[in-house]
């Protein structure tokens, strides 16, 4: 179970309907996926002041009392409670010591450049 509610971009929810859809019928991981995104998802308004009211059951995932974190993640976000918020962060810092390891300069940006392509190999014999 995850300690937070992820919230789609209305994009991000077109293009994942768009890989749900193309996907052959009767496969199981189709079906949970249509059970996970257009059974269980609830979507939400956005007022003029760009406020939304958090459905009861995501309250209640949570266990909410007042306050929420939302934490950016591209285009979709993660709602959590504030405890959560800062368990993540001790996750990122380990993270970061991991892959910084043995480095004496490391900038986390780095991390975005494209991956390198395996070598080539000449199975020729």
């Amino acid at each position: 179970m995850t300690d937070y509610v992820e919230c789609l971009s209305g994009d991000a929810y077109d293009d994942l309907d768009q890989r749900i859809q193309s996907m052959p019928e009767g496969e199981e991981e189709r079906e949970v996926l249509e059970i996970l995104y257009y059974s269980l998802c609830d979507e939400v308004q956005v007022d003029d002041n760009g406020r939304f009211v958090l459905p009861g059951s995501a309250r209640d995932k949570l266990a909410l009392d007042g306050e929420a974190v939302f934490q950016g993640k591209g285009t979709k976000f993660h709602i959590l409670k504030p405890a959560d918020s800062e368990a993540s962060k001790d996750k990122l810092a380990a993270m970061l010591a991991k892959l910084s390891e043995g480095k004496e300069f490391f900038n986390p940006v780095s991390l975005a450049n494209a991956p390198k392509t395996p070598p080539v190999t000449d199975n020729a014999e």
